[in-house]
């Protein structure tokens, strides 16, 4: 299939794709948690937390097993993590507050995924950089919710988006991108936020990090600004449209601009990218030639790289104007925020 088939194909699959808001496909957020019918919003969603010490019940089974991250799942575009990486695959995408959709629309969506392709630099662009953070000095106990938070924090101003891994789940993003929806926006959105996992264990009383859901009862992630006033729990088959509501709310509670426009200029740059990375391909591809072929010093060898510098330099103007659309301005003024692209 050619470039161009391929382009309209993933073109017409997105659209569809974007047509229906999607749940995402791990249901195992909390130990004690039972789907319901319906998309729902929890009690309190959106409100102020109630602050550490909560006594909900946790996991009576015991703890599961932890897991090292693995292959992500395939899945709709590149999985997102900081800037830089390779392609990405994304699990599905998660977000609401209830059991998965029913009726019309019922279940975690069944097939082949939908594969995006995307250039380099989008796929770096689309990468979320998570972070696996390990207590410092563990003690075999609980640290306090405060003091759990003061290390997974760290210096980042960021708000933070937390997700617990499950054994359905672990080594995949399941319980935030859909495998069968184009999640483009979800991980363009996460550049705003501290992006964390835990492992599946951290619901056991020992853990360090246990009381870092309290308050949050079976959520598989939670979103919350870093002063953790204001805090949105989802567990893991959300649909993208109660996601993104719940990403926007948080964001605009610690930036100053408006993100649904950011994202919008965001998406329309990836596609800015992928003529740029193709350009540079061809431009690089015409350069070997001519070296191979004609030596450093023809006339073709002098053509071929000045017009490759030129698409280099153009990516890298492009990659500068990513840097500038990704700055939302922190309203706590803390520090200028440059976490797109890792790499020119």
């Amino acid at each position: 299939m050619s470039a161009s088939h391929r382009f309209a194909l993933s073109f017409c699959l997105g659209f569809l794709a974007l047509s229906s808001d999607g749940a995402a496909q791990c249901s195992g957020g909390g130990p004690q948690s039972a789907p319901g019918p319906g998309t729902i919003t929890p009690p309190g969603w959106g409100q102020r937390n109630p602050g550490p010490g909560d006594t909900t019940p946790r996991n009576p089974g015991g703890p599961a097993s932890p897991g090292a991250p693995g292959p992500r799942a395939p899945g709709g575009g590149p999985s997102t993590g900081g800037p830089g990486g390779g392609p990405r695959t994304g699990g599905p995408t998660g977000g609401g507050l209830a059991g998965p959709p029913t009726g019309g629309g019922g279940g975690p969506m069944t097939g082949a995924p939908i594969v995006f392709e995307r250039g380099e630099s989008s796929e770096d662009a689309l990468e979320i950089d998570w972070k696996f953070p390990t207590p410092k000095n563990a003690t075999g106990q609980a640290l306090s919710r405060d003091k759990a938070f003061e290390e997974i924090i760290g210096s980042d101003p960021r708000p933070l988006l937390i997700v617990r891994e499950c054994d359905k789940c672990q080594g995949t993003e399941r319980a935030l991108l859909n495998a069968h929806k184009n999640n483009e926006r979800i991980q363009l959105m996460t550049r705003w936020f501290h992006c964390v996992r835990l492992p599946n264990h951290v619901w056991d009383p020992t853990h360090p990090f246990f009381h870092v859901f309290d308050g949050m009862g079976d959520a598989h992630l939670f979103l919350t600004t870093r002063d953790l006033e204001l805090s949105i729990p989802f567990n893991g088959v959300q649909t993208q449209s109660v996601l993104w509501k719940g990403m926007r709310k948080v964001l605009a509670a610690e930036y100053r601009k408006d993100s649904k426009s950011a994202v919008t200029k965001l998406v329309k740059h990836l596609d800015t990218y992928d003529k740029l990375d193709a350009k540079v391909k061809d431009a690089l591809a015409q350069f070997d030639r001519a070296l191979e072929n004609h030596g450093p010093k023809s006339s073709r060898y002098k053509k071929a790289k000045k017009r490759l510098d030129k698409e280099r330099a153009a990516l890298a103007v492009a990659k500068k104007r990513e840097r500038k659309l990704s700055d939302l301005v922190l309203k706590s003024g803390v520090g200028v925020l440059d976490t797109k692209p890792k790499k020119d």
